[in-house]
């Protein structure tokens, strides 16, 4: 038997009403209908959801929720990734790339000197988090939804890119990670990119964890250390290599 904790965002007490109503694992939520589910206390909107978590669970494959976001399945899109300094707050670095096109870096030396260029093309230097997102903005495809995990990304970029890139960005930025949420139950905890992307076969290269990315990035910028930068490069661009797989994956799934 699968414990009901294993279902993404329920609570404990959730957990335990449910047992009080007969439903003890995940097996028993499949079984049930949405309506019998209804009846729980703590659970009415979110009814169907918990439903087709169960279900994919039990069937060891996603399930449909709703419609995929038909707006973005025939046509390009680009995808986008920051990342930030907790210590600070600030942007270190703001990757992208398109369906078509590798990824690109721009990486933001605030008040920092690097010991060495990027000995990479794709790798560009800025030294303020306004000119680090003018850059992006000119190097993203014109016209094209702009694609990122969660709303973490848009919120840093409303409060540190300058007008009229901020306003230019808001326009076409679009949380994949919500569309996700709405379209498909996967039979995971957790709907995080670094969950879902490793479901659907893809792994990153070097490692997976934000913290180890910002002390090669540190490494790399006051010891100029190659190998540092080599692990850095390949974290943050798997990053918006992994949304990529998840939107192709979602462009090609089809359900019976």
């Amino acid at each position: 038997m699968l414990p009901l904790d294993l279902l993404p965002n329920i609570s404990p007490r959730t957990c335990d009403s449910l047992r009080a109503r007969g439903f003890v694992c995940i097996e028993d939520v499949a079984q049930a209908t949405p309506d019998d589910l209804r009846t729980v206390k703590g659970i009415k909107t979110t009814a169907e959801v918990i439903h087709a978590h169960a279900v994919a669970y039990v069937n060891h494959e996603p399930c449909l929720i709703a419609p995929r976001p038909s707006d973005l399945l025939d046509t390009t899109c680009a995808y986008l990734d920051i990342e930030t300094d907790p210590f600070n707050g600030g942007v270190w670095s703001i990757t992208i790339r398109s369906d078509d096109e590798p990824a690109q870096t721009v990486l933001v030396c605030d008040g920092l000197d690097p010991l060495s260029a990027p000995d990479d093309p794709r790798f560009h230097l800025t030294f303020s988090q306004a000119e680090g997102w003018d850059l992006a903005r000119e190097l993203l495809p014109a016209n094209t939804p702009v694609l990122h995990w969660t709303g973490f990304d848009s919120g840093v970029m409303r409060q540190t890119a300058a007008e009229p890139t901020r306003s230019q960005l808001d326009a076409v930025m679009r949380d994949l990670h919500a569309d996700v949420k709405r379209t498909v139950a996967f039979p995971l905890k957790s709907r995080s990119l670094k969950a879902v992307a490793p479901y659907l076969g893809f792994q990153w290269k070097a490692y997976d964890r934000w913290d180890l990315a910002l002390a090669d990035f540190k490494r790399w910028v006051y010891d100029g250390d190659a190998d540092s930068f080599t692990r850095m490069r390949a974290y943050i661009h798997d990053d918006v290599d992994a949304m990529h797989v998840v939107m192709s994956w979602l462009r090609a799934v089809r359900w019976g």
